[in-house]
């Protein structure tokens, strides 16, 4: 019976462990030794989509779909913002790539605290051709 509890919450401390390395852990953006965790993305972009009109979200509501990892030291990520179930095409002038997306939702870029559409950030010089 002794032998059954204290592996049980040997496998409770190993969980919380790893819930709080997972929760801990964010992108390293190697260009300024920042970590990004989830929660400041999400932050970021409530702030983001509040500065472009879109009033409605909140952090609660608000959630990373898919984290394409660090390029060019920027974190490209899906975010879950309205989306039109219309295909959708993103050309890259001079490099010869275009990217295909099922619906209007495509990632963003995000750097030093701001969000960029892909073209945008390309054409920026926030990522360069070789990341796209």
């Amino acid at each position: 019976m002794l032998k059954n509890k204290t592996t049980f919450r040997l496998f409770v401390l190993l969980g919380v462990m790893l819930f709080t390395l997972v929760a801990l852990v964010g992108c390293y953006n190697p260009d300024d030794n920042e970590i990004v965790t989830d929660e400041k993305l999400i932050l970021d972009y409530v702030n983001y989509a509040h500065s472009i009109g879109q009033k409605d979200l909140t952090v609660e509501n608000t959630e990373i779909l898919e984290n394409y990892g660090v390029y060019d030291g920027a974190v490209i990520v899906k975010m879950n913002r309205g989306a039109y179930q219309v295909p959708t095409n993103i050309s890259f002038l001079g490099t010869g790539v275009e990217i295909q997306f099922p619906d209007t939702n495509t990632p963003l870029v995000y750097k030093n605290g701001n969000f960029y559409e892909l073209h945008d950030a390309y054409m920026n010089g926030i990522l360069t051709k070789k990341s796209v």
